[in-house]
């Protein structure tokens, strides 16, 4: 009978571990298809793929939502300015301030959420711009500590 639950215990750790290999490498596939995105329903099928994703690093899931939802409010603003941005804005700053709270000091989390706050001044939905400017400086000066010669945090100032 001990024998029994010995082998049944392996092999559900066996399936867990499997699974949650494949949905890490499903992650890394869906990484790799953000550069190729050109249209608002393709980001928003990445943020949905990021949201949903479970793995062993949620962190990097909500990281990735967030860049999908960050870089669909930038296309937004390029090619459709009649749209509005302010949403996928917004859930991109929830997105990462979610993964900054499971992954301290990490200056590229820094960095988006610097990004997104100059955004979202871009998008002239700020409450307050001078406290939105001096949260993204404030973001900015966090990754410059950590980060050093990135392009995006060389873009954010």
């Amino acid at each position: 009978m001990n024998k029994l639950l010995f082998v049944l215990g392996f092999f559900m750790t066996g399936f867990w571990a499997s699974a949650q290999t494949f949905s890490d490498q499903a992650l890394q596939q869906s990484v790799q298809q953000i550069n190729g995105a050109k249209t608002d329903g393709d980001y928003d099928t990445l943020f949905n793929i990021f949201s949903e994703a479970k793995t062993s690093e949620k962190w990097k899931a909500d990281y990735y939502a967030a860049v999908a939802m960050y870089l669909k409010a930038h296309h937004l603003l390029k090619y459709n300015p009649e749209k509005s941005a302010a949403e996928p804005n917004e859930t991109a700053r929830k997105f990462a301030t979610q993964a900054l709270a499971s992954e301290k000091n990490n200056g590229e989390i820094n960095t988006l959420l610097g990004l997104i706050y100059a955004q979202k001044i871009r998008t002239a939905t700020s409450a307050n711009y001078q406290k939105d400017l001096k949260t993204a400086t404030d973001y900015m000066t966090k990754a410059n500590a950590q980060l050093k010669n990135s392009p995006r945090l060389t873009c954010l100032k």
